[in-house]
């Protein structure tokens, strides 16, 4: 049998010179796929966060319309504390009502206007309750560039929910706000 030199051996010195590009193609593959995986990992989890606001929103205003309340606290109070237990923590604890959330009382036939005091709460009102100033920060710098003031920028999430308020149940009277 006779054997060829290294050189001429199928894949020899080829194979030995092309090992280093192994790991050079897997860092040109893995670093846009971790930035990808990276990018929609930080807006799936800004949607998430829109849709439990929103979410939140709409159970305190159902939460609302029941004329419901909890021990100690007035209606607005009430429901920016109902808000806030279904947000999965994102408002905060519901041991005090946050600012963040506005309660908000409206007369059917003018909707410009927000009715104030006492006469907000009254039946067939429209009762809107929504979520404002709510800061969301990028996980990651999806610019690419370093010290993108853009990056940096945090995203304003403001959600709003509606619904008419009905009449209170019999026997019971309408809670002050």
């Amino acid at each position: 049998m006779r054997l060829l030199p290294i050189s001429n051996r199928r894949g020899g010195l080829r194979d030995g010179r092309r090992r280093g590009s192994y790991f050079l193609e897997l860092a040109f593959t893995l670093v846009p796929l971790v930035a990808l995986v990276a990018g929609v990992a930080d807006f799936g989890l800004a949607l998430f966060t829109r849709t439990t606001l929103q979410n939140a929103a709409a159970s305190g205003v159902r939460y609302g319309i029941t004329y419901k309340t909890k021990p100690g606290y007035g209606m607005d109070d009430s429901i920016r504390l109902a808000t806030q237990s279904a947000a999965m923590g994102l408002l905060g604890p519901t041991t005090s009502p946050n600012a963040n959330i506005k309660v908000r009382y409206y007369h059917p036939t003018n909707l410009s206007a927000e009715v104030a005091g006492a006469a907000g709460n009254q039946p067939l009102n429209i009762l809107e309750v929504s979520v404002e100033n709510y800061q969301w920060n990028w996980i990651s710098n999806l610019s690419g560039v370093r010290d993108n003031p853009r990056s940096s920028t945090p995203l304003s999430i403001v959600v709003f929910s509606s619904d008419r308020l009905g009449y209170a149940p019999p026997g019971t009277n309408i809670p002050s706000r």
